[in-house]
């Protein structure tokens, strides 16, 4: 949930389909983040490294959640495992939020 987190990739993607779906509909077929990060791409919004950074941090975000849950843990991303995914997901932040 911290600065480059998931919470922050999921922001992106719903701003920006909140943004340009009404004048390009193709990015309301699909309500995923993996899909609309490739939708966004494909409509020329984002480069294909936006997109593949995006994705691989959500992926790696969510594999590590979803591993703790299933052990019974709190589902919290240690910081040092991920920070180079965080440093590049607050990068992209930057670019488009601010």
């Amino acid at each position: 949930q911290g600065k480059g987190g998931i919470a922050d990739i999921e922001f992106i993607v719903q701003f920006a389909v909140l943004a340009l779906a009404a004048d390009n509909p193709t990015l309301s077929i699909f309500t995923d983040n993996i899909r609309l990060l490739a939708a966004l791409q494909a409509q020329g919004f984002i480069t294909a490294d936006i997109a593949n950074t995006l994705k691989t941090a959500y992926c790696a975000y969510r594999d590590v959640g979803h591993k703790l849950a299933l052990q019974g843990d709190n589902a919290v991303v240690d910081d040092v495992e991920v920070a180079e995914l965080s440093i590049a997901v607050g990068q992209i932040w930057h670019t488009f939020m601010e």
